[in-house]
């Protein structure tokens, strides 16, 4: 077992005190690679993320030299090669590893990998970790240089380093957060919303608004929350999510598409609403509300309660008979009396004669 020295723990204690300090995530990659040096000797470092299904990449790399042209499109190619990344996907295990724990160096240069990719960064050696990340996604710290390789010591201050990279990144991904759930709601009532739903990074439905399931429900299907949404949506949602920029923290509309219905549309806005991968889902609804499907303004749900309502009918008995709770009738009956302009049952039964 490896000992870090007494000089080691005091250079350490001064880089984690620098990744605690507050910061958004759009500086935290800066931070960490400002770090790294002063932790691990190093010709460069890099911090990555790398989504090997999609064979995507997206890099920041320090210093700013170290780079060729087309650097990105070239790792891209070839990372189906990388011996760090396939353990990890092999192992789920994120501590440190070095290039020559899989290859000698002699075998290593006979990859078009290196060939095509570090030779012309000028580098050889290689000492990375894996932080946790979205499923199916690999996002690493490593450091890089030429001729020595990596000690011991070196793994055993990059794992030390580990643990608190990642809760300082998850400090900074909640203070981004905090401020997207501001810009994201101002996002969707630009838009002119009338109903939200959130998705999770999973694709399962965390929260839906009850306008918002009266209105998939009516354009769509029935959808309810820890549920996913239905299949035309969730494609829609994959390959809006597909082109945005994996690494880019801002609230953002990453597509909008329109369903028609009689006279009326449904638009659809999903804008990015946090850096763990969820998005929101504003629905809004156009057309002349006389013409409207459920006339007056109403949704389809909320004229069937109406009409049921009308005919005598308890909130027990119309539950029973569109299945749905007691209480989910009464929530439908308060929006729409203000919609016809009445108070009670007996009004709003008069209204839709």
């Amino acid at each position: 077992m490896i000992c870090l020295s007494a000089r080691d723990f005091r250079k350490l204690a001064d880089s984690v005190g620098e990744l605690y300090e507050a910061c958004a995530l759009d500086a935290f990659g800066g931070r960490v690679l400002a770090v790294l040096p002063s932790v691990v000797s190093c010709d460069a470092c890099s911090c990555n993320e790398v989504n090997p299904g999609r064979q995507r990449v997206a890099a920041q790399t320090a210093p700013d030299g170290f780079a060729f042209p087309g650097m990105v499109e070239a790792f891209q190619e070839l990372m189906g090669q990388h011996p760090l990344i396939g353990y990890y996907q092999a192992t789920r295990d994120g501590h440190a590893v070095k290039m020559t724990d899989f290859l000698s160096l002699r075998e290593f240069r006979k990859l078009p990998l290196y060939r095509d990719f570090y030779r012309l960064l000028g580098v050889d050696r290689q000492l990375a970790v894996v932080l946790p990340g979205r499923p199916g996604v690999v996002i690493g710290l490593a450091v890089s240089r030429a001729g020595r390789d990596f000690s011991e010591r070196d793994r055993a201050a990059l794992d030390f380093l580990r643990p608190h990279v990642v809760r300082a990144y998850a400090n900074a991904a909640a203070l981004t957060a905090a401020g997207l759930d501001v810009r994201t709601l101002a996002t969707a009532a630009a838009d002119g919303c009338d109903g939200m739903a959130v998705i999770a990074a999973d694709g399962r439905v965390s929260y839906l608004s009850d306008r918002a399931r009266d209105l998939l429900s009516r354009y769509l299907q029935p959808v309810e929350p820890g549920r996913f949404l239905p299949r035309s949506l969730r494609l829609w949602r994959a390959a809006a999510l597909a082109r945005s920029h994996p690494a880019c923290p801002a609230p953002a509309v990453l597509g909008s598409r329109e369903i028609p219905l009689g006279a009326s549309r449904l638009r659809l806005t999903l804008i990015s609403a946090d850096p763990h991968g969820s998005v929101l889902l504003a629905l809004a609804e156009h057309g002349d509300p006389e013409e409207r499907p459920g006339g007056l303004g109403l949704t389809q749900r909320e004229t069937e309660v109406i009409r049921l309502a009308a005919e005598g009918r308890t909130n027990r008995e119309i539950a029973g008979l569109l299945g749905i709770s007691p209480l989910t009738v009464r929530k439908h009956l308060e929006h729409a009396y203000p919609k016809l302009g009445v108070g009670n049952r007996t009004e709003a039964a008069a209204r839709l004669r």
